[in-house]
């Protein structure tokens, strides 16, 4: 039987430590039985209970705390007994076990000794046994912290203040480590917790029971690794020598001094050119050449920027390959003469690496074709063949949202605190702390300045959400330098058996509309009648019948025109100091409240009965916008599903956690940035949790209440939305 116990002392307490492995049946205890009243005075029954579960098992475990002067004695007298479910009691064969304290007085409890690399015990000798942390925690923010906090004195006695620190690297986290060398003379299992110090200098434990480790595993000159989940589960120790790979999970550092992780870069400069070519990277301020390192697994060269000692900020630069002056494709071009610049934040490439709410994406530097950017996952039935746009085509249904009864959970203080949005409305973002390391970061004006005057495009994605009950009537086109939505009347659908479809005519508006923006008929005109021009093609062609209301948006060159009939509408988003804010945006087109302006094509047999002098809203009725873009800005269009359910400051709440592709390629992180079709589902889930939610106070119930109307809770609508980022067009530097 493995056994062991030691004793320490801080001021006048003393803490025993017992551990014993011992196999037991089922229902069994094992207790430590001794010549104290804590330990029963020797009685079985009233002796000190110690624990075990099923990670540590058949370890057991416990520890007893005194007053120094209830110790008769520099010795304490005990045993093991196993306690079975029937009320027998085995004690363990063999003379009293004791424990004690050699010297004159009761030693005082020592501070841990926090090795940072390994061996951690120096000298001809070895004094323990080392082991090894492997933690994943990714509930960490910035300024934060991951200890191991445990009974022994190294790892603080249960003392956060005093405990062992993890460590992690860009590239590990949210892998953290750590290593500390424990006297097996002393105990042979510790106990212990993960523990986050927070910045604000909180802390925040681990639920559930301490876990143990068992220092008997392996050979005992071997270190042992422990892997574990923070919170999660914890793996059996290891011993190193069967981790092959444990090496590569430490921070190493190089002959240099500068820390980095193992076998991989942190953030660099990318060079794509042959390995016999002679390659230097310039820096423009203070001439500084130096040449990077050809990677042949990416068949490139990489410099890594934070070995240069690079003070934190906006560099120049320019790459000289075989001699001749180019540019990188992966930066942003900006100056007279021109050359790259690239934002050099070490902590930021970090955070971006290892925030988990982010969902990195392969984003190529290339023009991005409408087959493969915008019809990749749309299909075009019946009587309809789209061969340049991707049309969402509506969906099947057999009734109208009218019909439909919605619930949620109750908040009867929704209007004061409304409920936080859901896990899922965030998923593929990063998380809120990107705006706090953004703030006061803005695009930099010469890189600006090198833009006006270039073409630009828009990297656009899109996501329709249908309403609870009844059939969606949305639809929404994408091209590189056109958008469009319409948001189709649901009320059409009573006159269904007259030919009536509002999906279907949203959906038709769309396609020739697009057409109409992606041909080069309106090239011409001014961008604000380009956009009016196309919606008044798409009303004079379409075939289909029914009602909607309709947006379009065309760019050209640093100039968006945009036409908006009724209550959808578009909105522009730039970066400034303190994040994401909104510079221009539509206004709603009403006869009255909630009688927004649309287009209208009634069936033949519906068109006999109204009255000659009734007139229609037309195309010609739109208002026109004109607003001036940048690199870096963000275009939202959608229906009055987003507007009518969600406020301006939850919007930005979420724009605030996307990662423009523009501050991708100033940090080098242009797989990062993120992907507009995630940033539109974001907004259009958090649009659809307010819809469903009985409680909210949302836009368009405190619209109603404006006007005299109880309109309690959300709006469930079909819901769209469009986002697309702002950017130069490839090959335009």
């Amino acid at each position: 039987m493995n056994v062991g116990c030691r004793a320490a002392s801080s001021g006048n307490r003393v803490d025993l430590y017992f551990a014993a492995e011992l196999e037991t049946p089922f229902g069994s205890e094992v207790r430590a039985v001794g010549a104290l009243s804590d330990l029963g005075d020797w009685r079985p029954e009233d002796g000190l209970s110690l624990q075990t579960e099923a990670g540590s098992y058949p370890w057991w475990t416990g520890t007893l705390s005194l007053l120094s002067d209830t110790l008769r004695t520099r010795q304490v007298e005990f045993k093991f007994v196993i306690v079975k479910p029937d009320g027998m009691v085995d004690w363990e064969e063999g003379p009293n076990r004791l424990v004690g304290f050699s010297n004159d007085s009761l030693p005082a409890l020592q501070p841990p000794v926090r090795p940072q690399c390994a061996p951690p015990c120096q000298g001809t000798k070895k004094c323990g046994r080392e082991l090894f942390w492997d933690a994943i925690c990714d509930s960490t923010g910035i300024g934060d912290i991951l200890l191991v906090v445990g009974a022994a004195p190294e790892l603080g006695a249960w003392d956060a203040e005093t405990a062992l620190h993890l460590e992690t690297t860009p590239r590990n986290f949210p892998r953290w480590t750590g290593s500390i060398c424990l006297d097996v003379s002393l105990s042979l299992v510790v106990e212990w917790k993960l523990v986050i110090k927070r910045s604000d200098g909180t802390y925040e434990w681990e639920s559930g029971d301490n876990r143990c480790t068992n220092l008997l595993r392996g050979a005992a000159d071997e270190g042992l690794v422990t892997t574990v989940h923070f919170g999660g589960k914890c793996d059996a120790p290891v011993p190193r020598g069967e981790m092959a790979d444990w090496g590569s999970r430490l921070s190493v550092p190089d002959e240099s001094g500068v820390s980095r992780v193992a076998g991989a870069a942190q953030q660099s400069i990318l060079v794509h050119a042959d390995a016999n070519a002679d390659v230097e990277v310039v820096f423009e301020a203070t001439c500084s050449r130096y040449r990077p390192a050809y990677n042949p697994s990416e068949r490139a060269w990489c410099l890594c920027l934070t070995e240069l000692g690079l003070a934190q900020g906006m560099h120049a630069f320019h790459l000289l390959v075989n001699g001749e002056r180019i540019l990188s494709d992966l930066h942003p071009v900006a100056g007279k003469p021109e050359h790259n610049l690239v934002f050099v934040d070490n902590d930021f490439w970090s955070y971006t690496h290892g925030c988990k709410k982010a969902h990195p994406r392969q984003w190529k530097r290339q023009t991005r074709t409408l087959d493969d950017s915008t019809r990749r996952h749309h299909t075009a039935p019946g009587g309809f063949s789209p061969k340049k746009l991707g049309i969402v085509r509506p969906m099947s249904t057999s009734s109208t949202a009218s019909t439909c009864s919605c619930s949620s959970e109750k908040d009867d203080n929704q209007d004061l605190a409304p409920k936080p949005f859901s896990a899922e409305v965030f998923s593929g973002l990063y998380d809120e702390d990107l705006r706090l390391r953004l703030t006061g970061v803005v695009p930099p004006a010469s890189v600006l300045q090198a833009q006006r005057g270039r073409p630009l495009q828009m990297w656009s994605g899109a996501s329709r959400l249908q309403k609870p009950c009844g059939r969606c009537e949305d639809a929404y086109f994408l091209a590189d330098r056109a958008l469009g939505v319409a948001d189709g009347v649901g009320s059409m659908a009573q006159f269904a058996k007259y030919g009536a479809d509002a999906a279907a005519y949203a959906m038709e508006l769309m396609e020739l509309a697009g057409d109409a923006l992606t041909g080069n008929e309106l090239c011409d005109q001014p961008v604000d009648i380009r956009a009016e021009a196309a919606l008044i093609f798409a009303e004079r062609n379409v075939q289909s019948y029914g009602a909607s209301t309709v947006t379009a948006l065309v760019l050209d060159a640093d100039m968006v025109g945009a036409a908006n009939l009724g209550d959808s509408g578009f909105m522009l988003l730039r970066k400034g100091e303190q994040g994401m804010s909104i510079v221009a945006r539509s206004e709603e087109k009403q006869h009255h409240w909630n009688c927004p302006y649309q287009l209208c094509r009634l069936p033949p047999a519906l068109q006999r009965r109204i009255q000659g002098n009734t007139r229609f809203d037309s195309a010609a009725d739109c208002d026109r916008y004109t607003v001036q873009v940048q690199p870096g800005d963000l275009l939202l269009v959608f229906t009055d599903g987003l507007s009518d359910n969600i406020h301006e400051h939850e919007l930005l709440q979420i724009v605030d956690r996307a990662l423009p592709p523009l501050f991708g390629e100033l940090a080098g992180l242009v797989d990062l940035a993120t992907p507009p079709a995630v940033l539109a589902e974001s907004l259009a889930r958090a649009a659809q949790e307010r819809s469903l939610d009985e409680k909210a106070m949302v836009p368009f119930a405190k619209a109603s209440k404006a006007k005299g109307m109880d309109c309690p809770g959300g709006k469930p609508d079909d819901i769209t939305v469009v986002a697309a980022w702002i950017m130069p067009e490839v090959g335009s530097s």
